[in-house]
């Protein structure tokens, strides 16, 4: 793994920054056996993205790099924004498995 991942937002919180800031191709969502799809994604540094939960899933929490955490709701989407290049694990808090990789470029 290599540079900091931050988390700068939540996707559909009150802070100002919306779903609309996030592109259909930017979004990584959870199937119904709990993988991501896509499971790898590259971005530019700076760019949002997207974890979105599956319809009728149960909440469950993401990590992506060593940022802290953030809920996924079922259905919905949480962003994140990454602010230096390299390659970031996308990794469940509720069990430890790795899910996914976010390269930001």
């Amino acid at each position: 793994m290599s540079g900091d991942a931050t988390v700068l937002f939540t996707a559909d919180s009150a802070a100002g920054v919306s779903t609309d800031e996030i592109t259909a191709d930017n979004i990584l969502t959870f199937t119904d056996d709990g993988s991501l799809d896509p499971a790898e994604l590259t971005v530019d540094v700076g760019e949002p993205f997207g974890v979105q939960g599956a319809e009728g899933a149960e909440i469950t929490s993401v990590l992506v790099g060593c940022a802290s955490s953030q809920l996924v709701y079922a259905g919905e989407v949480s962003g994140f924004v990454i602010t230096d290049a390299g390659s970031f694990p996308i990794v469940d808090e509720l069990d430890g498995a790795e899910l996914g990789l976010i390269t930001a470029e």
